[in-house]
């Protein structure tokens, strides 16, 4: 029985049958993580710059109100 046991235990160690497609599925993972970790950066740095260029523009548009430069 045990012998049997450890008979199929080998075997299946050996058995290489379906690997190719886990290896693309893993693959496959590991680009779409890295596609939405890159996403979220992108978006965040997008964010932060249009953000900025707001600020930029409305500190501007303050300071001319102020001067009487600007209507």
């Amino acid at each position: 029985m045990i012998q049997c046991m450890w008979k199929r235990i080998r075997r299946f160690g050996k058995d290489e049958r379906g690997l190719e497609g886990i290896e693309y599925l893993l693959i496959a993972a590991l680009v779409i993580i890295a596609v939405i970790a890159g996403w979220k950066y992108l978006g965040t740095t997008m964010s932060n710059n249009v953000n900025k260029i707001a600020n930029t523009i409305d500190e501007t548009v303050d300071e001319s109100i102020k001067e009487g430069t600007g209507k």
